[in-house]
């Protein structure tokens, strides 16, 4: 992940009960070895520096901190669109009017990432 600094912002999406998730912007006040804290209003939360997973104790992580909003917005974009291209492509049938050219260029892309 990038370097962070104490005072630098991170966009932090939860998990609630009943789907009452959290996004917000709190702010790094400590940087340990592993560990990011974040501090906010009354909530204090441990991020891991390397896959930015908020700590979910002994349960699982309750959710995940973003550099901005822009990055989480992305990320739900790719998982929209790739949804779409697996609901597509799950029946078997070739879509009318895919080239070979454009099914190969896809077909890079997707290999090109899982060998990332």
């Amino acid at each position: 992940m990038s370097e962070f600094k104490v005072g630098q912002k991170l966009y932090v999406v939860t998990s609630g009960l009943r789907g009452r998730g959290r996004e917000e912007y709190q702010e790094i006040t400590k940087i340990g070895r592993r560990w990011l804290t974040l501090d906010n209003r009354n909530c204090t939360r441990r991020i891991d520096k390397e896959n930015l997973y908020v700590d979910g104790g002994q349960y699982s992580s309750p959710g995940r901190a973003y550099l901005s909003k822009e990055d989480y917005d992305h990320e739900v974009l790719l998982g929209k669109l790739w949804s779409r291209i697996y609901n597509s492509s799950s029946f078997g049938s070739r879509p009318k009017g895919v080239t070979v050219e454009t099914m190969k260029k896809m077909l890079d892309e997707i290999e090109g990432a899982k060998n990332e």
